[in-house]
């Protein structure tokens, strides 16, 4: 697709060393035709380590970058001390999980299925969802769906509106202070309300549907069975601070806004040395949370 040759490009040269990095994997390629069917190891990566954690790391939307959480939080997890089962779930069809491998419009029950088979399989005795943007969307649908203790959601792209609605795209096409003040940021911002609102239209038009999962309403739906949330955004990034407000309501969701104006968070934490500092005090949280009643340990280290 152009699009994808675009983000190729554009990708290459405003991050040329993650680029490279992703080639080097194997996993910098375009998205899969949309209803073909596709190897199943395309989609999950399970790294059973017998440990008490496991963390489901859920990807974006587009084939090209649905492997940088994957890459990213893979060689992370590697140079920490702790030991974690680690799921890497992709989304390589640009369809918002709906679309199964197959082909067939039962996507969404597909992966809740396949996530709840490997939670079960794995056995760990704490369960947490992370990703980010649509994969932080991902997160707190399936975190909430099959049961997890935890959700970490960097920037989550939900309800998509606050990226694509109309009066969200003229705000960020015409922010003339970020554009002055920010200008990376300003590009980043406006490429990817495009792109949404893309992405939006090409799933109207492959499912026949107006709207995708509606992920506040599962959330909030849930009472009583709610996975207490982290929420980390850049305070400065418009879109994610509106996403951010709509989940005020909830007492399990905290809030974590950062000084950035960028919607990559986890790219700011990598840059300050912080993203996985982060990661596993938030999972040293919910083992304190559970010491009282659980019995929950200190978290495993090599």
């Amino acid at each position: 697709m152009i699009r994808d040759f675009i983000l190729k490009h554009v990708l290459h040269r405003l991050a040329p060393a993650w680029a490279n990095d992703l080639r080097a994997e194997g996993i910098f390629r375009m998205r899969a035709e949309a209803g073909k069917s596709v190897d199943l190891s395309d989609y999950f990566l399970v790294e059973d380590r017998k440990a008490d954690v496991t963390i489901f790391v859920f990807s974006g939307l587009d084939g090209l970058f649905a492997g940088g959480p994957r890459f990213e939080f893979r060689n992370l997890f590697t140079k920490l001390e702790h030991h974690f089962n680690l799921v890497f779930v992709r989304e390589i069809q640009g369809m918002f999980y709906h679309l199964a491998p197959d082909g067939s419009f039962d996507g969404i029950s597909f992966y809740e299925q396949k996530v709840t088979e490997f939670k079960k399989r794995l056995g760990a005795r704490y369960n947490i969802a992370m990703g980010f943007s649509a994969g932080g969307a991902a997160s707190f649908y399936f975190g909430t769906r099959c049961g997890m203790d935890k959700i970490i959601a960097f920037a989550p792209g939900f309800p998509i509106e606050v990226w694509t609605g109309p009066w969200a795209r003229l705000h960020s096409y015409f922010n003339l202070k970020k554009l002055l003040f920010s200008p990376g940021a300003y590009i980043e911002v406006c490429m990817l309300a495009a792109l949404g609102r893309m992405a939006v239209k090409r799933f109207q038009q492959v499912t026949g549907r107006k709207g995708a999962w509606d992920i506040l309403r599962v959330y909030r739906e849930s009472n009583g069975r709610r996975p207490r949330a982290t929420v980390i955004y850049g305070a400065q990034c418009a879109p994610d601070v509106r996403q951010a407000r709509g989940l005020k309501e909830f007492p399990e969701v905290k809030l974590l806004p950062l000084p950035s104006g960028y919607h990559n968070v986890p790219g700011h934490l990598k840059q300050c040395g912080e993203l996985g500092s982060t990661i596993v005090r938030e999972i040293e949280e919910l083992l304190a949370a559970r010491a009282g009643d659980s019995g929950a340990t200190a978290l495993a280290t090599s």
